[in-house]
Protein backbone atom coordinates (compact mmCIF):
# COMPACT_ATOMS: atom_id res chain seq x y z
CA UNK A 1 0.00 0.00 0.00
CA UNK A 2 2.72 1.92 0.68
CA UNK A 3 4.56 1.57 -2.40
CA UNK A 4 1.16 2.03 -3.97
CA UNK A 5 0.63 5.65 -2.42
CA UNK A 6 4.15 6.74 -3.14
CA UNK A 7 3.54 5.97 -6.71
CA UNK A 8 0.54 8.13 -7.17
CA UNK A 9 2.24 10.83 -4.86
CA UNK A 10 4.82 11.08 -7.81
CA UNK A 11 2.32 10.74 -10.37
CA UNK A 12 0.78 13.60 -9.08
CA UNK A 13 4.03 15.77 -8.55
CA UNK A 14 4.57 15.23 -12.31
CA UNK A 15 1.16 16.01 -13.06
CA UNK A 16 1.14 19.42 -10.68
CA UNK A 17 4.63 20.26 -12.63
CA UNK A 18 2.85 19.93 -16.14
CA UNK A 19 0.15 22.34 -15.29
CA UNK A 20 3.21 25.07 -13.73
CA UNK A 21 4.89 24.75 -16.75
CA UNK A 22 1.82 25.40 -19.01
CA UNK A 23 0.58 28.02 -16.58
CA UNK A 24 3.81 29.73 -17.11
CA UNK A 25 3.55 28.82 -21.08
CA UNK A 26 0.04 30.87 -21.59
CA UNK A 27 1.39 33.67 -18.93
CA UNK A 28 3.93 33.80 -21.44
CA UNK A 29 2.04 33.63 -24.22
CA UNK A 30 -0.84 36.74 -22.43
CA UNK A 31 2.42 38.89 -21.79
CA UNK A 32 3.35 38.99 -25.53
CA UNK A 33 0.20 39.12 -26.83
CA UNK A 34 -0.76 41.94 -25.02
CA UNK A 35 2.79 43.97 -26.06
CA UNK A 36 1.79 43.03 -29.60
CA UNK A 37 -1.64 44.17 -28.93
CA UNK A 38 0.05 47.91 -27.78
CA UNK A 39 2.23 48.13 -30.63
CA UNK A 40 -0.61 47.79 -32.93
CA UNK A 41 -2.53 50.44 -31.74
CA UNK A 42 0.42 52.70 -31.17
CA UNK A 43 1.87 52.16 -34.69
CA UNK A 44 -1.57 52.03 -36.55
CA UNK A 45 -2.05 55.34 -37.84
CA UNK A 46 -4.95 56.56 -40.10
CA UNK A 47 -3.75 59.90 -41.88
CA UNK A 48 -7.15 59.72 -44.40
CA UNK A 49 -9.80 59.93 -41.37
CA UNK A 50 -9.77 62.96 -39.66
CA UNK A 51 -10.63 62.91 -36.12
CA UNK A 52 -9.37 59.38 -35.36
CA UNK A 53 -9.48 58.93 -31.48
CA UNK A 54 -6.61 56.38 -30.51
CA UNK A 55 -7.48 55.87 -27.11
CA UNK A 56 -10.57 54.84 -28.60
CA UNK A 57 -9.19 52.59 -30.81
CA UNK A 58 -7.41 50.88 -28.10
CA UNK A 59 -10.06 50.35 -25.94
CA UNK A 60 -11.57 48.67 -29.64
CA UNK A 61 -8.94 46.23 -29.27
CA UNK A 62 -9.36 45.12 -26.21
CA UNK A 63 -13.37 44.78 -26.55
CA UNK A 64 -14.05 44.55 -30.33
CA UNK A 65 -17.70 43.20 -30.26
CA UNK A 66 -20.89 45.06 -29.47
CA UNK A 67 -23.38 43.38 -27.54
CA UNK A 68 -27.43 44.24 -28.18
CA UNK A 69 -30.74 42.98 -26.39
CA UNK A 70 -32.33 40.70 -28.85
CA UNK A 71 -35.45 40.01 -26.61
CA UNK A 72 -35.96 37.96 -23.74
CA UNK A 73 -32.66 36.05 -22.71
CA UNK A 74 -31.25 36.39 -26.14
CA UNK A 75 -28.39 38.74 -27.48
CA UNK A 76 -26.83 39.89 -30.77
CA UNK A 77 -23.17 40.41 -30.78
CA UNK A 78 -22.15 42.70 -33.61
CA UNK A 79 -18.08 41.76 -34.65
CA UNK A 80 -15.94 43.58 -38.11
CA UNK A 81 -15.22 40.70 -40.61
CA UNK A 82 -11.55 41.54 -39.98
CA UNK A 83 -11.59 39.98 -36.11
CA UNK A 84 -11.58 36.55 -36.30
CA UNK A 85 -14.68 35.50 -33.85
CA UNK A 86 -17.14 32.77 -33.89
CA UNK A 87 -20.18 33.40 -31.39
CA UNK A 88 -23.25 31.23 -31.34
CA UNK A 89 -25.25 31.10 -34.74
CA UNK A 90 -24.64 33.91 -37.88
CA UNK A 91 -27.60 35.64 -37.78
CA UNK A 92 -26.75 37.88 -40.75
CA UNK A 93 -23.83 39.63 -42.11
CA UNK A 94 -22.77 43.00 -43.58
CA UNK A 95 -19.93 43.54 -46.26
CA UNK A 96 -18.34 44.77 -43.03
CA UNK A 97 -19.69 42.96 -39.90
CA UNK A 98 -21.15 39.68 -38.63
CA UNK A 99 -24.38 39.37 -36.61
CA UNK A 100 -23.99 36.54 -34.40
CA UNK A 101 -27.05 35.39 -31.89
CA UNK A 102 -26.00 33.88 -28.20
CA UNK A 103 -28.35 32.68 -25.14
CA UNK A 104 -27.85 31.54 -21.85
CA UNK A 105 -27.34 27.63 -22.95
CA UNK A 106 -24.58 28.85 -25.73
CA UNK A 107 -21.68 28.79 -23.24
CA UNK A 108 -22.00 24.98 -23.68
CA UNK A 109 -21.46 24.79 -26.83
CA UNK A 110 -18.04 27.05 -27.48
CA UNK A 111 -16.01 28.76 -24.81
CA UNK A 112 -17.33 32.90 -25.19
CA UNK A 113 -14.88 36.03 -24.17
CA UNK A 114 -15.31 36.68 -20.47
CA UNK A 115 -16.88 39.67 -20.70
CA UNK A 116 -19.75 38.30 -22.54
CA UNK A 117 -19.76 35.49 -20.06
CA UNK A 118 -19.79 38.10 -17.19
CA UNK A 119 -22.92 39.72 -18.87
CA UNK A 120 -25.31 36.33 -19.74
CA UNK A 121 -24.69 35.65 -16.00
CA UNK A 122 -23.77 32.89 -13.49
CA UNK A 123 -24.85 29.27 -14.21
CA UNK A 124 -27.48 27.88 -11.68
CA UNK A 125 -25.58 26.35 -9.00
CA UNK A 126 -28.76 24.14 -8.34
CA UNK A 127 -29.76 21.36 -10.27
CA UNK A 128 -33.09 20.64 -11.98
CA UNK A 129 -34.11 17.64 -14.01
CA UNK A 130 -36.74 15.79 -15.79
CA UNK A 131 -37.13 11.85 -14.57
CA UNK A 132 -39.90 9.53 -15.36
CA UNK A 133 -42.96 12.39 -16.13
CA UNK A 134 -41.21 14.27 -12.68
CA UNK A 135 -39.23 17.45 -12.23
CA UNK A 136 -37.21 17.05 -9.71
CA UNK A 137 -34.90 20.15 -8.00
CA UNK A 138 -32.62 21.01 -5.54
CA UNK A 139 -33.96 21.08 -1.49
CA UNK A 140 -35.46 24.06 -1.06
CA UNK A 141 -35.54 25.14 -4.64
CA UNK A 142 -39.33 23.15 -5.06
CA UNK A 143 -41.48 26.13 -4.70
CA UNK A 144 -39.42 28.52 -6.58
CA UNK A 145 -39.40 25.89 -9.70
CA UNK A 146 -43.31 25.09 -9.07
CA UNK A 147 -44.00 29.27 -9.69
CA UNK A 148 -41.69 29.57 -12.58
CA UNK A 149 -43.03 26.48 -14.50
CA UNK A 150 -46.06 26.15 -13.89
CA UNK A 151 -47.73 25.85 -17.19
CA UNK A 152 -46.27 22.93 -17.49
CA UNK A 153 -47.15 21.06 -14.27
CA UNK A 154 -49.81 20.04 -12.41
CA UNK A 155 -49.07 18.10 -8.84
CA UNK A 156 -46.62 18.03 -6.37
CA UNK A 157 -46.26 14.92 -3.85
CA UNK A 158 -43.64 12.94 -2.12
CA UNK A 159 -42.00 11.88 -5.54
CA UNK A 160 -41.68 15.09 -6.76
CA UNK A 161 -43.26 17.90 -9.00
CA UNK A 162 -45.56 15.90 -11.77
CA UNK A 163 -45.40 17.30 -15.31
CA UNK A 164 -48.32 17.24 -17.43
CA UNK A 165 -49.19 14.89 -20.12
CA UNK A 166 -47.18 15.87 -23.47
CA UNK A 167 -45.14 18.71 -22.10
CA UNK A 168 -42.06 17.63 -21.24
CA UNK A 169 -40.21 18.75 -24.29
CA UNK A 170 -41.65 22.11 -23.30
CA UNK A 171 -40.17 21.75 -19.83
CA UNK A 172 -36.74 21.18 -20.68
CA UNK A 173 -36.90 23.75 -23.10
CA UNK A 174 -37.76 26.25 -20.34
CA UNK A 175 -34.77 24.33 -18.10
CA UNK A 176 -32.16 24.95 -20.71
CA UNK A 177 -32.96 28.58 -21.63
CA UNK A 178 -32.76 29.31 -17.53
CA UNK A 179 -29.29 27.55 -17.62
CA UNK A 180 -29.84 23.94 -16.46
CA UNK A 181 -28.63 20.74 -18.11
CA UNK A 182 -31.08 18.64 -17.18
CA UNK A 183 -29.72 14.97 -18.12
CA UNK A 184 -28.73 13.14 -15.56
CA UNK A 185 -24.17 12.84 -15.49
CA UNK A 186 -24.18 8.96 -14.92
CA UNK A 187 -20.08 7.98 -15.18
CA UNK A 188 -20.26 4.23 -17.43
CA UNK A 189 -20.06 1.26 -15.15
CA UNK A 190 -16.89 -0.71 -15.59
CA UNK A 191 -19.17 -3.42 -15.52
CA UNK A 192 -20.81 -2.48 -18.71
CA UNK A 193 -18.05 -2.44 -20.74
CA UNK A 194 -16.40 -5.09 -22.60
CA UNK A 195 -12.56 -4.69 -23.97
CA UNK A 196 -12.42 -2.12 -26.76
CA UNK A 197 -13.03 -3.79 -30.72
CA UNK A 198 -10.06 -4.93 -32.53
CA UNK A 199 -9.14 -2.69 -35.32
CA UNK A 200 -10.07 0.71 -32.94
CA UNK A 201 -7.94 3.11 -33.38
CA UNK A 202 -9.79 6.24 -32.10
CA UNK A 203 -7.87 9.96 -32.93
CA UNK A 204 -6.84 12.28 -30.05
CA UNK A 205 -10.55 14.46 -30.98
CA UNK A 206 -12.11 10.89 -30.96
CA UNK A 207 -10.12 10.00 -27.60
CA UNK A 208 -11.55 12.90 -25.80
CA UNK A 209 -15.11 12.28 -26.88
CA UNK A 210 -14.96 8.70 -25.59
CA UNK A 211 -13.37 10.05 -22.42
CA UNK A 212 -16.57 12.36 -21.68
CA UNK A 213 -18.74 9.95 -22.96
CA UNK A 214 -17.21 7.92 -20.08
CA UNK A 215 -17.36 10.43 -17.60
CA UNK A 216 -21.22 11.82 -18.11
CA UNK A 217 -22.50 9.07 -20.00
CA UNK A 218 -24.72 11.29 -21.91
CA UNK A 219 -22.87 13.06 -24.97
CA UNK A 220 -23.73 14.89 -27.86
CA UNK A 221 -20.96 14.77 -30.78
CA UNK A 222 -21.27 17.56 -33.20
CA UNK A 223 -17.50 17.59 -34.93
CA UNK A 224 -17.39 18.16 -38.77
CA UNK A 225 -18.57 15.90 -41.67
CA UNK A 226 -15.43 13.29 -41.72
CA UNK A 227 -14.10 13.30 -38.30
CA UNK A 228 -15.30 9.92 -37.71
CA UNK A 229 -18.61 10.08 -35.25
CA UNK A 230 -19.66 6.73 -36.97
CA UNK A 231 -16.63 5.00 -36.85
CA UNK A 232 -16.87 6.74 -32.97
CA UNK A 233 -20.50 5.08 -32.32
CA UNK A 234 -19.92 1.89 -33.68
CA UNK A 235 -16.84 1.11 -31.40
CA UNK A 236 -18.91 2.05 -28.67
CA UNK A 237 -21.59 -0.08 -29.59
CA UNK A 238 -18.73 -3.39 -30.04
CA UNK A 239 -17.71 -1.82 -26.14
CA UNK A 240 -21.22 -1.94 -24.52
CA UNK A 241 -22.89 -4.85 -22.97
CA UNK A 242 -26.76 -5.18 -23.63
CA UNK A 243 -29.05 -3.63 -26.00
CA UNK A 244 -28.14 -0.53 -28.12
CA UNK A 245 -30.74 1.01 -30.21
CA UNK A 246 -29.09 3.47 -33.45
CA UNK A 247 -31.89 5.30 -34.56
CA UNK A 248 -30.90 7.42 -38.20
CA UNK A 249 -33.05 9.45 -40.36
CA UNK A 250 -33.20 6.90 -43.34
CA UNK A 251 -32.29 3.74 -45.09
CA UNK A 252 -29.09 5.12 -46.51
CA UNK A 253 -27.72 6.19 -43.44
CA UNK A 254 -29.13 2.21 -41.81
CA UNK A 255 -26.63 1.03 -44.99
CA UNK A 256 -23.95 3.09 -43.70
CA UNK A 257 -23.80 2.25 -40.31
CA UNK A 258 -24.19 -1.28 -40.96
CA UNK A 259 -20.81 -1.31 -42.33
CA UNK A 260 -19.47 -0.05 -39.48
CA UNK A 261 -21.21 -2.02 -36.86
CA UNK A 262 -20.01 -5.28 -38.74
CA UNK A 263 -16.27 -3.58 -38.76
CA UNK A 264 -16.57 -3.78 -35.11
CA UNK A 265 -18.17 -7.01 -34.53
CA UNK A 266 -20.91 -4.88 -32.56
CA UNK A 267 -23.43 -7.90 -31.45
CA UNK A 268 -27.33 -6.84 -29.87
CA UNK A 269 -27.59 -3.55 -32.07
CA UNK A 270 -31.46 -2.67 -32.99
CA UNK A 271 -30.94 -0.09 -36.27
CA UNK A 272 -34.10 1.50 -36.82
CA UNK A 273 -35.06 5.05 -38.41
CA UNK A 274 -37.38 7.65 -36.76
CA UNK A 275 -40.22 6.54 -38.07
CA UNK A 276 -39.85 3.11 -36.64
CA UNK A 277 -41.35 4.64 -32.68
CA UNK A 278 -43.32 1.59 -32.82
CA UNK A 279 -40.58 -1.12 -32.91
CA UNK A 280 -39.04 0.47 -29.95
CA UNK A 281 -41.98 1.62 -27.61
CA UNK A 282 -42.02 0.23 -24.05
CA UNK A 283 -38.27 -1.12 -24.89
CA UNK A 284 -35.50 -0.62 -22.51
CA UNK A 285 -31.56 -0.30 -23.52
CA UNK A 286 -28.28 -0.15 -22.35
CA UNK A 287 -27.44 2.77 -24.65
CA UNK A 288 -29.12 4.71 -27.49
CA UNK A 289 -27.67 6.41 -30.49
CA UNK A 290 -29.33 9.53 -31.87
CA UNK A 291 -27.90 10.09 -35.33
CA UNK A 292 -28.26 13.54 -36.82
CA UNK A 293 -29.78 14.29 -33.79
CA UNK A 294 -30.79 17.64 -34.68
CA UNK A 295 -33.68 16.07 -35.71
CA UNK A 296 -34.44 14.77 -32.35
CA UNK A 297 -36.34 18.03 -30.72
CA UNK A 298 -39.22 17.54 -33.96
CA UNK A 299 -42.89 16.95 -32.03
CA UNK A 300 -42.82 13.75 -33.48
CA UNK A 301 -39.10 12.60 -33.26
CA UNK A 302 -39.13 13.85 -29.88
CA UNK A 303 -40.73 10.89 -28.24
CA UNK A 304 -37.47 8.95 -29.22
CA UNK A 305 -35.84 10.35 -26.41
CA UNK A 306 -38.18 9.12 -23.67
CA UNK A 307 -37.25 5.65 -24.44
CA UNK A 308 -35.41 4.34 -21.52
CA UNK A 309 -32.07 3.82 -21.64
CA UNK A 310 -28.87 4.11 -19.16
CA UNK A 311 -26.34 5.98 -21.68
CA UNK A 312 -26.96 8.18 -24.41
CA UNK A 313 -25.05 10.04 -27.09
CA UNK A 314 -26.12 12.56 -30.11
CA UNK A 315 -24.02 12.67 -33.54
CA UNK A 316 -24.72 15.55 -35.73
CA UNK A 317 -22.45 18.26 -37.95
CA UNK A 318 -25.22 20.81 -38.42
CA UNK A 319 -27.02 21.67 -35.02
CA UNK A 320 -29.36 23.51 -36.53
CA UNK A 321 -33.21 23.95 -36.21
CA UNK A 322 -35.26 26.11 -38.15
CA UNK A 323 -38.03 26.33 -35.23
CA UNK A 324 -35.05 27.74 -32.65
CA UNK A 325 -35.32 24.61 -31.23
CA UNK A 326 -31.08 24.14 -31.17
CA UNK A 327 -31.73 24.04 -27.27
CA UNK A 328 -33.38 20.81 -27.15
CA UNK A 329 -30.74 19.54 -29.47
CA UNK A 330 -28.81 18.94 -25.84
CA UNK A 331 -31.42 18.82 -23.49
CA UNK A 332 -32.39 15.08 -25.29
CA UNK A 333 -28.99 14.14 -25.97
CA UNK A 334 -25.99 15.07 -23.44
CA UNK A 335 -22.99 17.31 -22.71
CA UNK A 336 -22.04 18.58 -26.13
CA UNK A 337 -18.58 17.93 -27.34
CA UNK A 338 -16.77 19.69 -31.00
CA UNK A 339 -19.04 22.48 -31.74
CA UNK A 340 -16.40 24.67 -31.94
CA UNK A 341 -14.65 23.66 -35.12
CA UNK A 342 -11.45 26.45 -34.83
CA UNK A 343 -9.08 23.58 -33.98
CA UNK A 344 -10.35 21.25 -36.89
CA UNK A 345 -9.54 23.95 -39.34
CA UNK A 346 -5.91 25.19 -37.61
CA UNK A 347 -4.93 21.85 -37.67
CA UNK A 348 -6.19 21.57 -41.28
CA UNK A 349 -8.17 18.47 -40.26
CA UNK A 350 -10.51 19.51 -42.28
CA UNK A 351 -10.64 21.01 -45.98
CA UNK A 352 -12.93 24.25 -46.85
CA UNK A 353 -14.19 22.90 -50.89
CA UNK A 354 -14.56 25.92 -52.75
CA UNK A 355 -18.24 27.13 -52.56
CA UNK A 356 -20.33 28.78 -55.25
CA UNK A 357 -23.53 30.46 -55.63
CA UNK A 358 -24.04 30.18 -59.69
CA UNK A 359 -26.83 33.24 -60.25
CA UNK A 360 -29.10 32.72 -63.27
CA UNK A 361 -32.43 34.96 -64.37
CA UNK A 362 -34.71 31.68 -64.47
CA UNK A 363 -35.12 28.17 -63.47
CA UNK A 364 -35.05 27.65 -67.74
CA UNK A 365 -31.31 28.58 -67.26
CA UNK A 366 -30.25 26.00 -64.41
CA UNK A 367 -30.69 22.94 -66.72
CA UNK A 368 -28.09 24.63 -69.33
CA UNK A 369 -25.53 25.81 -66.20
CA UNK A 370 -25.88 22.16 -65.15
CA UNK A 371 -24.91 20.76 -68.28
CA UNK A 372 -22.22 22.99 -68.94
CA UNK A 373 -20.72 21.92 -65.31
CA UNK A 374 -20.88 18.73 -66.18
CA UNK A 375 -18.28 18.68 -69.22
CA UNK A 376 -15.59 18.35 -66.65
CA UNK A 377 -15.74 14.62 -65.60
CA UNK A 378 -15.58 14.42 -61.58
CA UNK A 379 -17.31 12.50 -59.19
CA UNK A 380 -20.35 14.14 -58.66
CA UNK A 381 -23.96 14.62 -56.53
CA UNK A 382 -26.53 16.73 -57.74
CA UNK A 383 -29.05 17.87 -55.24
CA UNK A 384 -32.74 18.16 -56.02
CA UNK A 385 -36.28 18.77 -53.75
CA UNK A 386 -38.89 17.64 -56.09
CA UNK A 387 -38.55 13.80 -57.33
CA UNK A 388 -39.91 14.97 -60.64
CA UNK A 389 -37.06 16.87 -60.83
CA UNK A 390 -35.09 14.48 -60.03
CA UNK A 391 -36.44 12.19 -62.70
CA UNK A 392 -36.29 14.87 -65.32
CA UNK A 393 -32.73 15.83 -64.68
CA UNK A 394 -31.88 11.89 -64.51
CA UNK A 395 -33.76 10.96 -68.17
CA UNK A 396 -32.01 14.23 -70.08
CA UNK A 397 -28.54 13.27 -68.51
CA UNK A 398 -29.18 9.50 -68.54
CA UNK A 399 -27.68 9.40 -64.87
CA UNK A 400 -29.27 6.81 -61.69
CA UNK A 401 -31.57 9.20 -60.03
CA UNK A 402 -31.46 7.72 -56.16
CA UNK A 403 -34.78 8.60 -53.71
CA UNK A 404 -36.91 7.04 -51.08
CA UNK A 405 -37.78 3.81 -53.23
CA UNK A 406 -34.17 3.50 -53.96
CA UNK A 407 -32.65 0.14 -52.91
CA UNK A 408 -28.77 -0.43 -52.20
CA UNK A 409 -28.41 3.49 -52.28
CA UNK A 410 -24.91 3.40 -51.34
CA UNK A 411 -23.98 1.04 -54.17
CA UNK A 412 -25.63 3.09 -56.84
CA UNK A 413 -23.76 5.85 -55.48
CA UNK A 414 -20.71 4.32 -55.69
CA UNK A 415 -21.23 2.48 -59.04
CA UNK A 416 -21.93 5.74 -60.79
CA UNK A 417 -19.80 8.68 -61.60
CA UNK A 418 -22.71 11.05 -61.21
CA UNK A 419 -25.81 10.80 -58.96
CA UNK A 420 -28.91 12.53 -58.82
CA UNK A 421 -29.95 12.83 -55.24
CA UNK A 422 -33.08 13.63 -53.18
CA UNK A 423 -33.50 14.74 -50.02
CA UNK A 424 -32.24 11.34 -49.08
CA UNK A 425 -28.80 12.10 -49.89
CA UNK A 426 -28.53 15.16 -47.52
CA UNK A 427 -27.20 13.67 -44.66
CA UNK A 428 -24.71 10.66 -43.19
CA UNK A 429 -23.56 9.68 -46.82
CA UNK A 430 -19.69 9.29 -47.17
CA UNK A 431 -18.49 9.07 -49.94
CA UNK A 432 -14.95 9.02 -50.10
CA UNK A 433 -13.70 9.60 -53.77
CA UNK A 434 -16.87 12.47 -54.06
CA UNK A 435 -15.27 15.74 -55.85
CA UNK A 436 -18.34 18.06 -56.48
CA UNK A 437 -21.76 18.30 -55.35
CA UNK A 438 -24.14 20.37 -56.97
CA UNK A 439 -27.68 21.98 -55.83
CA UNK A 440 -30.29 22.47 -58.07
CA UNK A 441 -33.18 22.21 -55.92
CA UNK A 442 -33.31 23.22 -52.42
CA UNK A 443 -35.62 23.43 -49.18
CA UNK A 444 -35.91 27.46 -48.39
CA UNK A 445 -33.63 29.30 -46.48
CA UNK A 446 -33.02 25.78 -44.94
CA UNK A 447 -29.39 26.23 -42.69
CA UNK A 448 -29.24 23.10 -41.79
CA UNK A 449 -29.86 21.04 -45.49
CA UNK A 450 -27.21 23.47 -46.74
CA UNK A 451 -24.55 22.70 -44.56
CA UNK A 452 -25.23 19.04 -44.60
CA UNK A 453 -25.20 19.33 -48.34
CA UNK A 454 -21.64 21.07 -48.77
CA UNK A 455 -20.58 18.72 -45.53
CA UNK A 456 -20.90 15.52 -47.70
CA UNK A 457 -17.50 16.53 -49.40
CA UNK A 458 -16.06 16.95 -45.91
CA UNK A 459 -15.90 12.58 -46.14
CA UNK A 460 -13.99 12.95 -49.40
CA UNK A 461 -9.60 12.18 -50.03
CA UNK A 462 -9.82 13.66 -53.39
CA UNK A 463 -7.64 16.98 -53.04
CA UNK A 464 -10.31 19.08 -55.15
CA UNK A 465 -13.69 19.76 -53.60
CA UNK A 466 -15.90 21.89 -54.58
CA UNK A 467 -20.11 22.70 -54.14
CA UNK A 468 -21.83 24.43 -56.07
CA UNK A 469 -25.31 26.14 -55.79
CA UNK A 470 -27.51 27.14 -58.58
CA UNK A 471 -30.04 30.11 -57.59
CA UNK A 472 -31.92 32.41 -59.68
CA UNK A 473 -31.89 36.03 -58.70
CA UNK A 474 -35.38 35.62 -56.79
CA UNK A 475 -34.05 32.66 -54.71
CA UNK A 476 -31.03 34.54 -53.87
CA UNK A 477 -33.05 37.63 -52.47
CA UNK A 478 -35.56 35.07 -50.88
CA UNK A 479 -33.19 32.09 -49.38
CA UNK A 480 -29.73 33.62 -49.46
CA UNK A 481 -29.67 32.98 -45.59
CA UNK A 482 -28.90 29.24 -46.36
CA UNK A 483 -24.78 30.41 -46.96
CA UNK A 484 -25.25 32.07 -42.80
CA UNK A 485 -24.19 28.23 -41.15
CA UNK A 486 -21.22 28.11 -44.01
CA UNK A 487 -20.03 31.52 -43.46
CA UNK A 488 -20.37 30.82 -39.25
CA UNK A 489 -17.90 28.04 -39.48
CA UNK A 490 -15.47 30.18 -41.48
CA UNK A 491 -16.48 28.50 -45.14
CA UNK A 492 -16.05 31.57 -48.07
CA UNK A 493 -19.15 31.86 -50.44
CA UNK A 494 -17.88 33.18 -54.01
CA UNK A 495 -21.33 34.32 -56.13
CA UNK A 496 -20.56 33.84 -59.68
CA UNK A 497 -23.28 35.57 -62.37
Amino acid sequence: MTEELLARWREAQDKLKQAKEALDDFQQFVVKFQEEQAKIAEKLQFPSVAGLDHEAFKQFLNQPYLLMPRRQDSWYVVVPKFVDMQLGWLEWTTPSYNVFVINKYVRWMAPLPHEIEERLGPTPTTQAKVVDGLLKVSAGMEEQAWQRYRKYLYKRDQFGIRIKRGYERHLLSSLIQDGYLPFTPRPVDEEDLNPPPVGFEPLPHQKEALDLWFRWGAVGVYWPGGMGKTYLGAAICAMIKGKKLVVVPNITEKEQWQVYLRKFNARDVQLETYSAWHKVQGKDYVLIIYDECHRLPAPVWSRFATVESKYRLGFSATPYREDGREDLIIALTGYPVGLSWEHFLQAKAIRKPRIICKVVSTDREKLSVLEDLLKIPMKTLIFVELIASGEKIARHFNFPFVYGNTKDRLDVINKNLVTVVSRVGDEGISIKDLERTIEVEFLGGSRRQETQRAYRLLHSVKPEISHTVIMTVNELDQFGRRFLALEEKGFKVEYVT
